[in-house]
């Protein structure tokens, strides 16, 4: 596991994964190295490649993801303990929604199709879909307005500010399309990005609207290179592309994959 210390203002932590003691490195390289495991029995799995027809997947499939999940969460878990040991406060626990304003991106097809398998089992299916819409129109209205400031064809200024798109929408305030009264309503599902996002500051100044929210001690936990590769071999597998926003790959599988039907998982 990589350790991205996106701070603003400076701690006393380690800038880079080999900083880390040895013993503490060895045991998330060594969740990460499980992890590849369970996804490469997930990438050798029969009936992938039918799956944007069929809309089924092997029950396996399911099965290997959310244990993937949980060990994903268990080596989150255990470098956070490491960190509070050092002297460190991590406010972060379930029902705080205060970060839940970002648009996480680089969300891999794997993860998108576990969170829509939540998004059914939810039982609020259209809300949520309806508000993933409504989510995506803000960021439509964003890149035009890029656009609108750098010309040039709207596929370019997509491609090239990406990242300002998602900082304006961070700037808005908006909560999560998942959410409701400060609770992911798809926490169990939830993808890596937001498994991985710890603060090491108050958790008020996480939101962006709060006047200390450029002073915010944040880490992200990135996954490492194997288990991309892992992930990679999947969606090969799975033929079918989507967006890597969030709200914008789950609009894609639902509509132009899915067909809004929920996944089949077969024995």
């Amino acid at each position: 596991m990589k350790v991205e210390h996106d701070i603003t203002h400076p701690v006393n932590l380690p800038a880079v994964a080999s900083e880390i003691p040895s013993p503490v490195r060895e045991v998330l390289t060594s969740y990460q190295t499980r992890i590849e495991k369970l996804l490469l029995k997930i990438g050798c799995l029969e009936g992938l490649e039918t799956f944007a027809f069929e809309h089924s997947l092997p029950h396996q499939f399911l099965l290997l993801l959310q244990r993937a999940m949980g060990l994903f969460d268990e080596s989150s878990r255990f470098y956070v303990n490491y960190l509070r040991r050092q002297g460190l406060a991590v406010p972060c626990q379930e029902g705080c929604a205060h970060c839940c304003q970002n648009m996480p991106a680089g969300t891999s097809v794997v993860e998108l199709l576990y969170l829509y398998h939540g998004m059914h089992q939810s039982g609020v299916f259209p809300r949520l879909f309806r508000h993933s819409f409504e989510a995506e129109q803000v960021l439509t209205q964003l890149l035009l307005l890029c656009q609108d400031r750098c010309g040039g064809p709207l596929a370019a200024t997509a491609e090239s500010h990406r990242d300002q798109v998602l900082q304006l929408y961070q700037r808005l305030g908006n909560p999560c399309s998942f959410s409701r009264g400060n609770l992911c309503q798809l926490y169990p599902y939830r993808p890596f990005a937001c498994r991985l996002h710890f603060s090491l500051s108050p958790a008020c100044w996480c939101d962006p609207r709060h006047f200390q929210f450029p002073h915010a001690r944040i880490i992200n936990l990135a996954t490492s290179n194997c288990v991309h590769d892992a992930l990679d071999r999947i969606e090969r597998r799975l033929q079918i592309h989507l967006s890597e926003i969030l709200v914008c790959g789950i609009l894609e599988l639902t509509v132009n994959v899915m067909q809004f039907d929920p996944i089949r998982w077969v024995h």
